[in-house]
């Protein structure tokens, strides 16, 4: 069964905000979002969300190579940074 699945590379970034946000009031969010959705297709999969813990936007991006991966998370997050963030933070 899992001989199915394909592992792809995951790249997971945390942008630090000052507050909660709603992510699908602000355009150039919901737009570059959408615009990496549609980049990977069926070859990959996008989650951004605000923590439930901490005072961040969580982006995770999966991808069919790890360039294509960094370079969707690190494009939504430096939208997200300009829009709302704080600081930025890798974590692998």
């Amino acid at each position: 069964m899992a001989s199915d699945i394909d592992l792809y590379p995951q790249v997971l970034l945390n942008i630090e905000v000052s507050g909660k946000k709603d992510l699908k009031e602000i355009p150039e969010i919901t737009k570059v979002i959408d615009k990496s959705v549609k980049r990977l297709g069926s070859k990959g999969r996008v989650l951004v969300r605000p923590s439930g813990t901490e005072p961040k936007i969580r982006v995770m991006v999966e991808a069919e190579d790890r360039k294509t991966a960094n370079e969707t998370a690190e494009d939504i997050a430096e939208v997200i940074q300009k829009a709302i963030g704080d600081r930025l933070r890798i974590e692998e």
